[in-house]
């Protein structure tokens, strides 16, 4: 199969209202054995090339064509498109155009079709419109330009002064600008990598900006395989810078498939905070995913939601930096996809409101003193302007939920400085308790014991109490026998006395000595009768009975 070949089938299909990018890959994917390089670079030109110059084509082919293109089959007129590209703006010398258009027609079974082809390429390829051809500007925007009649219609309204400019600038070829991964290379390194493998390379705007001219497919680059860039539009780029995101945010990327701009983000983070990136297909979180973990970004989380639906499980008033890359008409990117410019706008005015749903939600989202970035790749002033003048019209009602969002958050901190304070009051008293039940365990065993001491003292002081009264009866026996021994005392004193003066009467000389001792053993009887101490009473009254015993004797 040819590079022609597989360019002309490409063209049938995307007619059938395939996605360009898609159909192409396809079929390129589906040749066997699969064209070289150079030549599937080749049918994409071609390819492309017919996309963004079909109605021009068509109003020339029109000129010498006795049937209208509509009624012709369709690979004569793929082959037609095809060839007339090529000779007119791909710079492929026309003999071999129309030769290789006959080839094909042939190829594709419409043998007799080919001497047709043949005629109205080479009568076509002598014409040579310019836009002054179509003094109106709509139809010029439609007919020269190729877009479609709507959006040919938008662009007069819209920017009379400036359309032509515009839609002229879409045929403009330009670098592909990539986006440097600064966690994995430096600009400088990367630019080194890639002009080995044969790429022309400059700077762009910004830093971490290459602009590059690929001699292929950027993704068939190996430091595109080790996560060192990927690839990113100046807007695009531009978009997310404007978040100017940094390292510990939290951020939400609300419509972020492919992952570009989330990418980006994920970069000037440095890898490190929160970032959300939210996706309505479910089958585009996976390309999420890829484009994360070949760059090496952790801290990115991709989700399935659906950015119209507001999820206050996120966090309302929690996000620092809230990107609403809103899905819209592309208006802005025909250039990079031609498809577009045969676009109706059918059906805006659901657009328009699901992108006013997403800014509402955004806005939602955002933290006080936070950054909201509003961005789309269309020209559409409702799809742009009209919709920030919507969101800022509420303005005073957003501030207002905003300032009420501060306040509750100054209130939820000092709450919280509030339960920090009393959780350390909490834990101080906790010591304290701690610390009374410590004592009062001692207090308790200090008690125990002075019960038991108390137990004890009450049994001595019983005892004390029985040995008191002993002592007393001891004391009333002791009294009662003094009192016995005094009185017998007197009794033998006064007997002593009678025999004393009985003997003084009837005694001798030889007696007198005794006698006198004898006296003074009374004298002393007496002394010890007035004395209240009665320890020396029983030694008296013996020496009285010894004496008593001499005198008998």
């Amino acid at each position: 199969m040819t590079a022609r070949y597989l360019a002309v089938k490409a063209l049938m299909r995307q007619e059938q209202n395939g996605y360009a990018n898609l159909v192409l890959d396809s079929e390129l994917k589906a040749c066997k054995p699969p064209l070289s390089p150079r030549d599937a670079a080749f049918a994409s030109g071609i390819f492309y090339t017919v996309l963004e110059r079909r109605s021009l084509l068509d109003w020339m082919l029109a000129q010498f064509s006795k049937r209208p293109l509509e009624k012709l089959d369709a690979p004569v007129r793929a082959i037609l498109r095809a060839g007339l590209a090529q000779a007119k703006f791909m710079d492929v010398p026309l003999p071999a155009a129309v030769n290789e258009s006959v080839k094909l027609t042939k190829a594709f079974g419409k043998t007799s079709a080919a001497g047709m082809v043949n005629a109205m390429l080479r009568r076509t390829a002598a014409l040579d419109p310019k836009p002054e051809r179509w003094p109106d500007l709509e139809e010029r925007l439609r007919t020269y330009y190729c877009l479609s009649q709507p959006i040919a219609a938008l662009f007069a309204a819209q920017y009379p002064q400036d359309a032509e400019a515009m839609a002229a600038a879409f045929y403009q070829r330009h670098p592909t600008a990539i986006r440097v991964n600064p966690l994995r290379t430096t600009d400088e390194a990367l630019t080194q990598t890639l002009q080995q493998e044969g790429h022309t390379v400059t700077a762009g705007p910004w830093p971490h900006c290459l602009l590059v001219m690929f001699n292929g497919n950027p993704a068939a680059s190996k430091a595109f395989h080790a996560g060192q860039f990927h690839v990113q539009g100046l807007a695009s780029q531009f978009a997310a810078l404007c978040c100017d995101a940094h390292p510990g945010m939290r951020v939400l990327d609300l419509c972020a498939a492919p992952g570009g701009k989330s990418l980006t983000i994920a970069e000037q983070m440095q890898d490190r905070g929160e970032l959300f990136s939210g996706e309505a297909m479910a089958g585009r979180v996976k390309l999420l995913k890829q484009a994360f973990d070949r760059c090496g970004i952790e801290r990115a989380k991709p989700y399935h939601g659906d950015a119209t639906i507001l999820n206050p499980a996120f966090g309302l008033g929690s996000f620092d930096r809230v990107l609403c890359d809103v899905p819209c008409s592309g208006l802005g990117v025909i250039g990079k996809k031609p498809d577009i410019r045969e676009k109706t706008l059918d059906g805006i005015e659901n657009l328009l409101l699901t992108q006013q749903k997403i800014l509402q939600n955004g806005a939602k989202y955002l933290a006080p003193n936070g950054r909201l970035v509003y961005s789309t790749c269309t020209v559409n002033y409702q799809e742009n302007q009209a919709q920030v003048e919507e969101l800022t019209r509420s303005g005073d009602e957003l501030r207002r939920q905003n300032d009420e969002l501060g306040q509750q958050l100054v209130i939820l901190r000092r709450q919280v400085e509030s339960c920090e304070d009393s959780h350390r009051e909490n834990e101080s008293l906790k010591q304290q308790v701690q610390r009374l039940e410590a004592e009062n365990r001692e207090l308790q065993e200090a008690l125990r014991q002075s019960r038991e001491h108390s137990d004890e003292l009450q049994v001595q002081a019983d005892e004390y109490a029985k040995i008191r009264d002993h002592i007393a009866e001891i004391e009333i026996s002791a009294h009662r026998r003094t009192e016995e021994f005094r009185a017998q005392a007197i009794r033998r004193i006064h007997e002593l006395v009678e025999r004393q003066r009985t003997w003084c009467s009837e005694s001798s000389a030889r007696y007198g000595e005794l006698l006198q001792r004898f006296g003074e053993k009374l004298e002393a009887a007496r002394n010890v009768l007035q004395d209240t101490d009665l320890s020396g009473f029983e030694e008296m009254l013996r020496s009285l009975n010894e004496l008593d015993e001499g005198l008998d004797k």
